[in-house]
């Protein structure tokens, strides 16, 4: 009975574990998403500011 308990006690370790490498995992894949998002829009903003300084010119 107690090895049973052990084990069981062993198995919601490994679990919580898994979720948490998972919810990390996530939370990377985010962050990674952020950073394009961020790097597009410094690009973006950039090409407008181009484009205005262009449309100055004229």
């Amino acid at each position: 009975m107690t090895e049973w308990r052990g084990r069981a006690k062993v198995m919601r370790l490994e679990k919580a574990l898994f979720l948490f490498f998972r919810f990390c995992r996530v939370q990377e894949v985010i962050n990674n998403v952020a950073q394009s998002i961020a790097e597009a829009a410094k690009v973006f903003t950039f090409c407008n500011w181009i484009q205005g300084f262009a449309e100055l010119e004229k």
